[in-house]
């Protein structure tokens, strides 16, 4: 399993607890590692732009996917 698909998981993981949780302080919590998992794809996404001959799938599109995993 490489680093993107961990994260994947990782943000998929982290909105089903997000979406069961009421108490407001794991919310924001949860909504501050979300961000950090969006900003490490993100940058990941890039380095695979930088490098020729590899696929970078956008954030805005990968967001829309709701970040599954691409296909292997």
């Amino acid at each position: 399993m490489d680093e993107r698909q961990k994260l994947y998981g990782d943000l998929n993981r982290y909105r089903a607890i997000r979406d069961l949780t009421t108490d407001e302080a794991a919310i924001e919590a949860i909504a501050v590692k979300i961000r950090e998992t969006e900003n490490r794809l993100a940058r990941l996404e890039q380095e695979r732009a930088d490098r020729p001959g590899l696929f970078a799938e956008s954030l805005e599109e990968a967001t829309r996917n709701k970040y599954r995993p691409p296909e292997s």
